[in-house]
């Protein structure tokens, strides 16, 4: 079995592997970081380490292919915020940082489950959608997400 942690951002289910789930906390005041990028939302002391959170909306919105609707018309994907949010705090090899997510939940797929389409450009952050029972998600590839938010920091920084 694999299992999952689903989140909601913007206006799509994405979903994290569950082992580098390390806590999940409700949205509480963030310091804010001068001169970052627009996807760092700030930091938090979680017991003594501060820990970069991130919009992860802002981090994969090329990433998301919106599927028009009847009309041809991209759908509408207002971020609001809301009582459910909460900031999913994760932890790849030696990188610790959160996200703030819309709506979390959890999911636990049967080994032989597939992608609807299982073509993975090499670039993207995002598997292609999964289906399983009443949920349909994205699998974010961690590996790539925190390449990208080094980058993103070091770019930022640098300058």
């Amino acid at each position: 079995m694999r299992s999952y942690c689903l989140l909601q951002l913007h206006g799509h289910t994405c979903g994290v592997d569950l082992s580098a789930v390390k806590e999940v906390l409700p949205v509480q005041p963030l310091a804010l970081v001068p001169l970052g990028p627009e996807c760092l939302l700030g930091a938090i002391n979680l017991r003594s380490e501060i820990v970069s959170v991130y919009a992860l909306e802002s981090v994969l919105q090329g990433d998301f292919v919106a599927e028009a609707d009847d009309n041809g018309a991209p759908p509408a994907t207002p971020v609001v915020s809301g009582q459910d949010d909460r900031f999913l705090i994760l932890q790849y090899e030696d990188f610790t940082f959160g996200v703030r997510a819309l709506r979390v939940d959890t999911v636990r797929l049967p080994d032989e489950a597939e992608p609807l389409d299982p073509r993975l450009p090499e670039v993207s952050l995002l598997h292609p959608p999964m289906e399983f029972e009443d949920h349909t998600f994205r699998v974010i590839e961690l590996d790539h997400l925190v390449q990208r938010l080094r980058l993103i920091m070091t770019h930022c920084f640098s300058e």
